[in-house]
């Protein structure tokens, strides 16, 4: 991998922020629980601190880790939109998968149509059989890993993914976040 930029350009441009706890609520559909944030994010044994944030929290770079595998279980991810909204897309594609296969018990998802879209929802529905709309929010946990301006979200979040090494088959990203492959 190459890219045309250098970590400490990433790093300058990606902003802390104010870890807020917020109670237990819903925001339009998504719980935003306390049990989402954490301090660090470890994955193939290297540790990243957070930056803290909520689910209003926008123009970030997030990690998702699936709390069912014991590695290679984090999906790094970029948004513009409040990050309720962004794990509202996810969960969104994997009630698309449950429905699928509810009208269809011989529904398979190809390989050829995973992608970083509906990945979240894909690793649930293959690599743990969940068929149970309502496993998502448990079975995943989101943190914020940094904020920073629009422009430079794709190159921080291709920092993360090469720093915790989320691509497979080491984490759940199936593409590269600069060029697309």
């Amino acid at each position: 991998f190459s890219a045309s930029f250098r970590k400490s350009d990433l790093l300058l441009k990606c902003n802390p922020i104010e870890i807020r706890m917020l109670p237990e609520s819903k925001y339009r559909g998504i719980d935003c629980p306390n049990s989402w944030w954490s301090s660090t994010v470890t994955n193939n044994n290297i540790t990243v601190k957070t930056a803290g944030g909520d689910c209003k929290t926008k123009n970030i770079i997030y990690a998702s880790t699936c709390k069912l595998c014991t590695k290679n279980n984090v999906y790094s991810g970029k948004s513009v939109n409040e990050l309720r909204t962004r794990v509202n897309g996810h969960r969104s594609k994997f009630y698309d998968l449950i429905d699928s296969y509810n009208k269809d018990n011989n529904f398979a998802l190809k390989s050829d149509e995973i992608d970083d879209e509906n990945i979240l929802g894909a690793h649930l529905f293959v690599e743990h059989n969940v068929r149970d709309k309502s496993l998502f929010n448990e079975h995943y946990k989101f943190d914020i890993l940094c904020k920073c301006e629009p422009d430079n979200l794709r190159k921080n979040e291709q920092f993360y993914i090469d720093k915790l090494n989320t691509r497979k088959p080491f984490g759940l990203n199936q593409i590269n976040s600069v060029s697309g492959r």
